[in-house]
């Protein structure tokens, strides 16, 4: 019961976030990539290094200018490393409770990707409050969320890269 009623609140503050969001203008910055900040899933993460190495061949990034952030499914009595997050990690209204997820979201990334399989809350409130330059993800009906949207219905990371990379280029941000 709890956890439906936490989940309402964090629609209902995701919500009008989102619409403060809208109205205010984002300044999208024409200076090259240096940093990139990278949301997956659990599931994703086996498949990360094929896709990190492709990130840091093209974009000519060292490894430690990449950070990632794991979204895990909760599980009790379970042990989340420093680059995990849960669902329990947020607070009532979307908060943002522990240390590691707050700085993620207020690092200035000059590129943010969200790799994210399926539609997730917490991944749009995560998006939303990045405070990064540049920000990609698969197409969605939160497509507002992104600077650059891939539409991809099998919803591949190659394609997401190839495609991010592809614009990127045409951007001049790499």
């Amino acid at each position: 019961m709890l956890s439906k009623w936490k989940k309402k609140t964090v629609i209902s503050r995701f919500e009008k976030d989102r619409l403060h969001a809208k109205k205010k203008k984002r300044n999208l910055n024409t200076k090259l990539v240096k940093s990139v900040g990278i949301l997956m899933e659990e599931s994703q993460f086996l498949k990360s290094n094929i896709v990190l190495n492709k990130i840091q061949q093209e974009l000519k990034i060292p490894l430690d200018n990449i950070e990632i952030l794991v979204f895990k499914p909760f599980e009790k009595k379970k042990e989340y490393s420093e680059f995990e997050c849960t669902e329990k990690d947020f607070g009532w209204y979307g908060s943002l409770k522990l240390n590691k997820l707050q700085e993620f979201v207020k690092n200035e990334y000059d590129l943010f990707i969200n790799y994210g399989f399926q539609e997730n809350l917490y991944w749009k409130v995560i998006t939303l409050h990045s405070l990064s330059n540049f920000k990609v993800g698969f197409a969605s009906e939160e497509d507002s969320l992104y600077d650059l949207s891939v539409s991809d219905e099998g919803r591949d990371l190659g394609v997401l890269t190839t495609e991010m990379i592809k614009y990127l280029k045409i951007l001049k941000k790499i």
